[in-house]
């Protein structure tokens, strides 16, 4: 309800994978960057946005930001220290 846009890639049923490379071209058409939290050990799905978003990061300016399972690690030993100090 607070959003600033919000609209239906498609109104049917899933029919293929192309759906899901539609919603990623609308994603970066529409914004100037994505933040992955993001497992290269554990790929799965998400795998296949990643590889969209490099691929149109090539020709095109926008921001690609992965955060790693280390670094997620770091941040949450970081707050933990915190909470010490």
């Amino acid at each position: 309800m607070k959003a600033d846009f919000s609209t239906y890639l498609t109104n049917r049923p899933y029919a293929g994978p192309w759906q899901f490379q539609k919603k990623d071209e609308f994603l970066f058409e529409n914004s100037d960057g994505i933040l992955f939290v993001y497992d290269e050990e554990n790929e799965g799905s998400p795998k296949f946005t990643k590889r969209a978003a490099e691929q149109f990061q090539e020709q095109h300016p926008y921001e690609l930001f992965i955060i790693d399972a280390f670094q997620l690690q770091l941040i949450q030993e970081d707050m933990q220290r915190e909470q010490w100090d």
